[in-house]
């Protein structure tokens, strides 16, 4: 049944359903969950285990090697990383795009726990973690000059009770507490005086502290719970501790051979915001909440918090993603009116008043029809899906226009209202139908597309495919029941606005010559093909562009093995220049560990004593973007010479999914000094290429002292090597214990040897050890000799190989072109057997993208070409409208030479769109010249008919397309205007050349069919 007639027929009903469609669109739209950037959950997961006082040699072959022997058999795994560091394996497992998660982690568990029974009896339980991609809403700081961590940890706890009890929250962590432990520092002397060894005080301490539950006690038939109580509750219980009686049969106490305190954890990480003491509340909200109102509610709990605490305290947001989700959703809400806006102005400068009313309703229904949907497909308002609403803005008045502009042109026939919007909707329902569905099915591949990047666009197909999907709905209902119920048969000439009549003459004229010489048009569009593919290679290459937001991140990392408070001392150096720039509006630091996951991208590094990272925000200036990359040269400038002995990273948030260092080479091998041998050189070749800065490589010594033991003098003074290492921990990280409980919180017990007179090498040579079996004291340089040397800080594995990574950030050229020369001095480097160099980073990770996006073309050209089989039952006639796609690309290639964008993920994913809009036009073109061909009209005058009446639609749907395009390409900023730009160019270019060139094939391939082609192009 023809739409229009159910339409008119039905006109209550496509009332009530128009209606319904826009009031769940607005409550929808309302209840959206709302977010800065999509939900990008890399399959990540990582295996930690602790082996106390191993070195990092020892940790790979005893612990990681193990691990990674068991993990390696599961199913899905694209690569594996591992990190053997002092005392403790830490293992990265990344599956494959599109593996099955759960699946694969609860295998991931089951390899990890078969293999604990092969690991050292002193390593510590394997902890997997495969919660690594959940992003914090706000970061706040709460700081004071005048406060120590302890009064800051208690003012914090008040805030965060504070915010726990907001609707929406989901937790709300307190960052940079002090860690603290119950600190038994013995005395080696009084150790010795009473014959007693480590072994013996951490028996005694577990053998206080460690009671089993007592069960069940059966009395008078009644059965009794029972439990048995001595646990430690006070820290004089823990000295008062018995470790041994004296001959005499006097108890010797811990607290006479020790002191017992509660002291901050050695090497704490902490925090400063601002040169300040601070501690940071990170707080999470909610699967499905609106941020944008959480964090309205959390400024306002903050602003009734900063009046109960003491005025030096300030309370600062020094990440607010609420803040950004509301500046960017208004942002391209602003986009989006301003896209209708001229989409409306243009319909109405070449409709006329009431055919642009008409026409122009598709958009609000469109749009509100698809929110309606968004939920149940999971979609949640951020710049991605609010973008792809955008890119559809345009398209969404198409089918209206078509529908419209015929349904004029019966009008001005003489038809009767009904007669018109009749025959006018059944005429071009079928073209307007399969010009939607070529359109969505250009958009939907995209949707299979897997990995980081398919969940960062998804939204876009999603959204797209939605409106157009309700668009089309709109142009065959409610356009032709409004046509019926609005506008009036008129006379013939008397119709809408004729905007492009001038254009239309000059047209007409173009096709007559065209088709004269068909074969001179299509060279002329091959030419300018082969010129594009030639122009192409001359744009550069970049995978996304770095993030618009006014933050920026610097990793400070100083030698392995630096103290805590060495680091810190190389981070306030950092923060004193950061001080002096008014550009900047504020920073924190978090040293020995790094900043919360702020940032859907950001992958926070672990905790380790030579590292910290300052989160720094800058002042909205008026220079914008460029403001804040000569801020980040000239920091970069300043800390590349300044800061001896440390390397300091200045870098911006990055778009797109997590990457990492946009350079990465590889060295694979087996021994690692000849693996640091290499590293040196690659660094230094890299360092020479223009355009790299803060080139570092994971290759480092440190300076090790090495207890070497003489088993015959150790055996002779009944000590074993457990003994001697028990010593040596003892003085220097220390013992556990036992834990001891404090009202909620756990804190270690550890033993730890008073170091005081023990500095240097004589100092731990004069180490006593008592001998658990003869009781006699034997200083450590009688049985041991200690010795000095270099070592490696740690061992990376990739894949199972030993390797050592290069990474280099890049400052004023494209990644792919720094890479290219990177790879050309490579070339030349000799590499021993068995070791092999391979490059990842940003290059990797595009080359992977792009193939998918590739794919995704493919498919969506396959469907397009089924879809027009299936219209025109010709295999020959879709070929010519497929021919619109490479004079797209001829238009993209251009646009993006013009506005000066390198071919980018972004730009490639608004060419693939293309595949799907510019065959649109062409579709409508060939099924009116077959529809008059069919009504008799020989095929040269059937094809300059339909150029003639064709022509108007074809503009306007373009134009309304580049209009609707136009507010978000010129205010999307780099990540959407080589989007923008591709479609914009492309579009316009493709159909320009769509109405001469397709008509010119056309005529080619269907004059073969008949004579007309000898008689009626003569001279080709």
């Amino acid at each position: 049944m023809n739409p229009a007639a159910f339409a008119l027929r039905y006109s209550k009903v496509v009332v009530v359903i128009g209606i319904i469609a826009v009031i769940a669109g607005g409550m929808s739209f309302l209840n959206m969950p709302r977010q800065e950037d999509p939900d990008v959950n890399p399959a990540w997961a990582t295996v930690v285990t602790r082996y106390p006082g191993a070195s990092p040699e020892k940790v790979e072959r005893l612990v990681t090697s193990v691990l990674e022997q068991r993990i390696s058999e599961t199913k899905d795994i694209k690569e594996i990383t591992s990190y053997s560091r002092d005392g403790v394996s830490l293992i990265v497992v990344h599956l494959e795009d599109g593996a099955d998660r759960e699946k694969n982690w609860d295998t991931l568990r089951q390899k990890v726990e078969a293999a604990r029974g092969d690991l050292p009896a002193e390593a510590d339980e394997p902890e997997v973690n495969t919660e690594l991609t959940q992003t914090v809403t706000m970061l706040v700081a709460l700081a004071g000059p005048a406060y120590s961590y302890h009064q800051l940890q208690q003012y914090a706890e008040q805030v965060q009770a504070g915010l726990e009890h907001i609707r929406g929250v989901a937790r709300v962590q307190i960052v940079g507490e002090p860690e603290d432990e119950v600190r038994v520092t013995l005395d080696p002397r009084r150790l010795s005086q009473y014959r007693i060894s480590n072994s013996q005080v951490i028996a005694a301490i577990k053998g206080q502290n460690n009671l089993l539950p007592g069960g069940l006690w059966p009395t008078a038939g009644v059965r009794y719970p029972l439990w048995t109580e001595g646990e430690y509750r006070n820290l004089e219980d823990i000295a008062g501790t018995v470790v041994t009686v004296t001959a005499e049969g006097y108890p010797v106490r811990l607290g006479s051979m020790a002191t017992v305190e509660k002291l901050p954890e050695p090497n704490n990480p902490f925090i400063r915001s601002t040169g300040d003491r601070a501690v940071v509340l990170a707080i999470t909200a909610k699967e499905g909440v609106n941020v944008v109102d959480l964090g309205r509610q959390v400024r306002e709990q903050l602003a009734r918090l900063t009046e109960v605490l003491p005025g030096d305290l300030s309370l600062r947001i020094i990440a607010d993603q609420p803040s950004g989700v509301e500046e960017r959703l208004n942002g391209f809400a602003r986009n989006l009116l301003y896209g209708m806006l001229l989409v409306i102005l243009v319909v109405m400068a070449s409709m006329g008043l009431s055919n642009a009313f008409i026409v122009s309703m598709a958009i609000p229904l469109s749009v509100l029809a698809a929110f309606a949907v968004m939920p149940a497909m999971g979609v949640k308002l951020h710049q991605v899906s609010v973008s792809a609403l955008v890119i559809a803005l345009g398209m969404l008045v198409d089918n209206a226009v078509v529908v419209m502009d015929n349904i004029d042109r019966h009008l001005e026939a003489g038809l009767d209202r009904q007669a018109a919007v009749v025959k006018g909707v059944g005429e071009v329902g079928v073209a307007v139908l399969t010009a939607t569905l070529t359109t969505v099915g250009a958009f939907i591949p995209l949707m299979l597309m897997q990995g980081d990047v398919g969940d960062f666009i998804k939204a876009i197909p999603q959204v797209v495919s939605l409106a157009l999907m309700a668009s089309l709905a709109v142009a065959v209902l409610v356009t032709p029941l409004m046509s019926y119920g609005l506008l009036q048969p008129r006379r013939p000439g008397a119709g809408s606005a004729r905007l492009f009549t001038p254009g239309a003459v000059a047209y007409n004229r173009l096709l007559a010559t065209s088709l004269k010489r068909p074969g001179i048009t299509l060279v002329g569009a091959a030419a300018a093909l082969l010129l594009a593919v030639a122009v192409a290679p001359r744009l550069g290459v970049q995978f996304f562009p770095p993030s618009d937001k006014h933050q920026l991140v610097i990793d400070v990392r100083t030698p392995a093995g630096t103290e805590i408070s060495v680091t810190g001392r190389v981070s306030g150096q950092v923060e004193e220049f950061l001080a002096q720039q008014p550009e900047i509006k504020d920073y924190t630091a978090f040293v020995g560990r790094g900043i919360p996951k702020f940032y859907y991208n950001e992958v926070p590094p672990g905790e380790a004593s030579n590292t910290a990272q300052v989160l720094v925000n800058v002042q909205p200036a008026a220079g914008g973007e460029a403001a804040v990359t000569s801020l980040v040269s000239s920091l970069r400038r300043h800390f590349a010479g300044e800061i001896a002995g440390a390397m300091v990273e200045v870098r911006r948030l990055e778009q797109g999914p997590p990457v990492g260092a946009p350079i990465v080479v590889r060295l694979s091998g087996e021994d690692l000094d000849v693996l640091q041998g290499l590293s040196r050189q690659v660094e230094e070749l890299v360092r020479q290429v223009p355009g790299t800065v803060s080139v570092s490589s994971d290759a480092e010594e440190v300076a090790r002292l090495r207890v070497e033991i003489d088993p015959a003098r150790a055996a002779l003074a009944g000590l074993t090597n457990h003994d001697i290492s028990l010593a040596v921990r003892a003085a220097t990280e220390g013992l556990k214990a036992a834990d001891y409980q404090e009202g909620t919180r756990e804190l270690p017990v550890m033993l730890r040897y008073d170091q005081a007179g023990m500095e240097g090498l004589s100092g731990l040579e004069s180490l006593y050890i008592t001998s658990p079996v003869t009781g006699g004291n034997i200083i450590l340089g009688e049985v041991a000799r200690v010795v000095t040397g270099w070592d490696v800080a740690q061992v990376i594995r990739y894949n199972n190989q030993r390797t050592v990574t290069v990474r280099s950030d890049v400052e004023g050229r494209l990644a792919a072109d720094v890479q290219r020369d990177i790879e050309q001095r490579l070339g030349d480097l000799n590499l021993p057997k068995g070791y092999a160099l391979s490059f990842g980073g940003e290059n990797e990770d595009m080359e992977a993208s792009f193939g998918s996006l590739g794919r995704a073309a493919v498919v969506a050209i396959l469907v397009i070409y089924l879809l027009l089989v299936m219209q025109f039952n010709s295999l020959k006639q879709p070929l010519v409208i497929l021919s619109t796609i490479p004079l797209a690309l001829v238009g993209a290639t251009f646009g993006l030479v013009v506005t000066g964008n390198p071919v980018g993920f972004m730009a490639l994913l608004g060419v693939v769109s293309l595949s799907g809009i510019v065959v649109n036009n062409a579709i409508v073109l060939l099924e009116f010249i077959n529809a008059r061909r069919r009504e008799g009209s020989e095929l040269r005058e059937a094809i300059l008919e339909a150029g003639r009446q064709r022509f108007r639609p074809i503009m306007l749907t373009t134009i309304t397309t580049v209009g609707g395009l136009l507010p978000l390409t010129l205010s999307g900023g780099r990540l959407w205007g080589p989007m923008g730009w591709s479609i914009i160019f492309g579009l316009m270019g493709s159909t320009l050349l769509t109405l001469v060139v397709v008509p010119a094939l056309y005529l080619l391939v269907e004059s073969r069919k008949t004579q007309e082609y000898r008689t009626q192009t003569p001279g080709f």
